[in-house]
């Protein structure tokens, strides 16, 4: 059996934070493209955004415990920002109902009743990209100090 070999934390960051981006671009300008997919991949697309907008807002606001999640307490210990509680207060909770993160796990990241055909997500990611965007750069302005210090 092979073992898994262990990432820097920050590739895994820095990744998650270029797909998010870079999904948020491409549904931002308009994504005439998209029009010419099938339906699934349509679908697929917009799912992509959403999975990787949530697995950047767990790391963001440190919320996995398992021993190797990777949380932004652990890449930058002591570091806070007022940005953290206005995305943990915006993106709500699993166990809040019709809050994003509900609305994620129980309609796109667990095969929930609560499924339906489709959800319009734009709303959630209207919502939580300008504060993640505000937190990135936080987070780049920390990360560079400590790298330079």
């Amino acid at each position: 059996m092979s073992q898994l070999n262990e990432a820097d934390p920050w590739e895994t960051y820095d990744y998650e934070k270029g797909m998010f981006w870079a999904l948020v671009s491409y549904f931002s300008s308009g994504h005439k493209e998209l029009s010419s997919l099938s339906q699934p991949l349509r679908f697929a697309a917009v799912e992509s955004l959403v999975l990787h907008t949530r697995i950047i807002v767990d790391i963001l606001l440190s919320r996995d415990r398992e021993d190797d999640s990777i949380r932004l307490e652990d890449l930058l210990p002591g570091f806070s920002s007022s940005y953290i509680d206005d995305l943990k207060n915006s993106y709500g909770s699993s166990r809040k109902k019709d809050t994003p993160c509900w609305i994620i796990n129980k309609r796109l990241a667990h095969p929930t009743k609560h499924r339906l055909s489709s959800t319009d997500y734009s709303p959630i990611i209207n919502a939580l990209a300008p504060i993640i965007k505000k937190l990135f750069n936080e987070i780049e302005r920390e990360r560079q100090r400590i790298e330079s210090a």
